[in-house]
Parts: C-alpha cells; sequence; structure tokens
C-alpha cells in the first residue's frame, strides 16, 4: 500500500491559516479609529472578538487537521510561535503589522495608536517596539537609552526574546556610554535563546559569535543547526573535521555580516598547516584583510605567485559586494523578529541619518 505525503496539503492548510490571520489584520486597519477613546472601545468590542474567535477557529482547524502527519508538531509551533514573527500575546501580530505599516507610512496616526494601546495594556510587543522608537529618535519620539532600556526591560521580563536580544545589543556595543561587558550580553542571548524559536538566526548567530570570543564551550550550543553565517564561522573555527577549503568558506562568510573575525581566523589556522596551499592561503588572506581595511599592497606577492594580485582584488570586492547586498546592521536594535534586510531598509534611511549604531 502506497503511503500519499502529506506536505502538499500541510501547505494549502498552512496558507489557509496565513489568510484567515491577514484577514484579522485587515480588519483592524478598516475600522479607524479616530481617537484612543475609539480605539480601546474598538479593541474591546464584540466586533473586534468576533474576529478574534474566527481567526483562533481557522489555527485550530489547521491544527487538528494535521495532527496525524509526521509534520504535525512542527506546524502547531510554527503557529504557536509565529511562523512570521516572534509574539507572546495573542495579538501580537496585530502590533507588529502596526508597526511595519506605520513605518511604510500608511495610516501612520492610527497605527501608532495601536502601538501605544498595546504597550498601556502591557504586551511585550508594543513595548519593545516603543523601546525601539526611543532608541533611534522614531516616529515623534526624543532619542532616549535610558527610556528605550526601561521599555525593552519591561517586555524582557515576559520573556520576550526581541527585546532580551536589545538589552544584550546595549551590553555588548556599550551604547549606554558604559565600557562594551560581552559576558553579560552572552548571558543575556541565552536567555533570549532559550525564550522560544526565531526563524532569522539573529540570536543564535550573535550568541555564537560572542561565545567564540570569549567562551568557546557555548558556541556549539548557539550555533548547532542556527542558520546565520555568524554561527557557521564560530563552528568552522572550531571544528577539526572539516576540511580546511570549507572552513575558509564558511569563515569568510561572516564578512557578510560586517564582522572581520572570520578573516583573522583564516590566517591563524592556515599558519598552522604545513602544507604548499595553506601557506599561499595564508598570505593571500594577509593581503585581502590589507585591502578591505583601506591599507592595499601595491604589489602582493605570495611566494612569487603570479596569480596573487588578481585574487586578491577580486576576493576584496566579492566580500565587500556581499556585505553591501546582506543589508544587515548586528549593532541595530530589532522592532521585531524576524528582522530581515528588507524591513531593515524601511528604517535604515531614519536611523543611518542620526548617527546610530
Amino acid at each position: 500500500m502506497v503511503k500519499h505525503s502529506n506536505k502538499p496539503l500541510l501547505r494549502v492548510q498552512y496558507l489557509a491559516t496565513l489568510l484567515a490571520l491577514a484577514t484579522a489584520l485587515q480588519s483592524v486597519v478598516n475600522a479607524q479609529p479616530t481617537s484612543q477613546n475609539q480605539l480601546t472601545t474598538y479593541l474591546d468590542s464584540p466586533d473586534f472578538k468576533q474576529v478574534e474567535q474566527s481567526m483562533r477557529g481557522q489555527l485550530d482547524g489547521a491544527i487538528s487537521r494535521t495532527l496525524e502527519s509526521k509534520t504535525a508538531k512542527d506546524v502547531f509551533n510554527d503557529l504557536r510561535y509565529g511562523k512570521h514573527h516572534v509574539r507572546n500575546g495573542e495579538r501580537g501580530e496585530i502590533v507588529i503589522a502596526a508597526a511595519i505599516n506605520l513605518q511604510r507610512q500608511i495610516d501612520a496616526q492610527n497605527n501608532l495608536r495601536i502601538i501605544v494601546d498595546f504597550a498601556n495594556r502591557d504586551y511585550a510587543e508594543a513595548q519593545n517596539i516603543l523601546g525601539f522608537y526611543h532608541e533611534y529618535g522614531l516616529h515623534g519620539y526624543a532619542r532616549d537609552l535610558k527610556k528605550a532600556a526601561q521599555f525593552y526591560g519591561s517586555a524582557a521580563q515576559k520573556g520576550y526574546s526581541p527585546a532580551i536580544l536589545n538589552l544584550a545589543l546595549i551590553s555588548l556595543y556599550g551604547k549606554d556610554g558604559s565600557k562594551s561587558n560581552p559576558s553579560q550580553s552572552l548571558k543575556l542571548l541565552a536567555k533570549a535563546q532559550s525564550s522560544g524559536s526565531e526563524l532569522s538566526g539573529r540570536i543564535c548567530g550573535l550568541g555564537a559569535f560572542v561565545a567564540n570570543r570569549i567562551d568557546k564551550s557555548q558556541v556549539v550550543p548557539f550555533a548547532q543547526n542556527c542558520p546565520s553565517r555568524l554561527a557557521k564561522m564560530a563552528l568552522a573555527a572550531n571544528r577539526q573535521d572539516m576540511t580546511l577549503g570549507e572552513r575558509i568558506e564558511d569563515l569568510k562568510g561572516a564578512y557578510s555580516l560586517g564582522v572581520m573575525d572570520g578573516l583573522h581566523i583564516i590566517v591563524s589556522i592556515t599558519s598552522k598547516h604545513e602544507t604548499p596551499q595553506a601557506t599561499l592561503q595564508n598570505c593571500r588572506y594577509k593581503f585581502v584583510i590589507d585591502a578591505l581595511t583601506g591599507r592595499p599592497s601595491t604589489n602582493p606577492v605570495c611566494n612569487g605567485d603570479p596569480a596573487t594580485k588578481a585574487f586578491v582584488a577580486m576576493e576584496a570586492q566579492s566580500l565587500e559586494k556581499q556585505r553591501q547586498s546582506a543589508g544587515i546592521h548586528l549593532s541595530w536594535a530589532v522592532p521585531y523578529l524576524p528582522f530581515p534586510a528588507t524591513d531593515e531598509a524601511w528604517f535604515s534611511k531614519d536611523i543611518s541619518g542620526k548617527g546610530s549604531r
């Protein structure tokens, strides 16, 4: 008897679920409350509760139809934690949708009211977003890192991982004017990782990166099954079961995120190999680092190799192009997670113009 795969059915059911969620979010936008009182009244109204009930019915239906599938657990986790965004509350996705629409200047006044109202109702998603606005001085708020940290702290107390990440970034980069504290940052990143799933790899990647610098025993717990190039770099720095070529590829890949560590590790590990190829790569990547840091040699040559100059120029150009196209700023706080490069682009002009890091 042939057993048919349920995967196509699961995809249809999951798309139906997302459609139901989109319908619920659109109802909020269409309501267009014109005052804080009207907004509060609408969120407590039977109409809105009916939308929520309908949405939960769609989600419950999608789960129940897949309980006997081998991938039912994965589907349930997607729905529980949010395939699109990490969220704590039942209405978390509504808050994040409001933030996205606000940044895209869609019905800005009402969307800001939604965020503020949910923050007042103690929703972690909204508190974290307001912290983000205070950190960078967005949407009428003055730049105030102290207030930002207070909002992040309130959301972090509820176990909201994006807010915990933002506190870790303050510690790691010394944003509050204090000295960088990688140890405190690593503790916060471990807490953020344990708070729930996050598909972009920003938390586990940063955790692996910091762990590789200060506590290599924590690299694997962060990096295992993490999609971030920072995690791949941290693993390649410590794994002896990979070929030299494989390690070099994963190490240099981290430069796309603006991190030089991987290139320096290439120089370090190739210096420990006695093969001619390793010696050549050691010399070449020293020149590549010089080229990327503004110290290019006029005539780079490694052991008389005539191709060195061309390799260095092409490799430096390729790595820099990858960094520019990635569009990720590791030191930036996040209004929500995942926070992909496409979303960062919406905020980039406002944030970069303020001299932020």
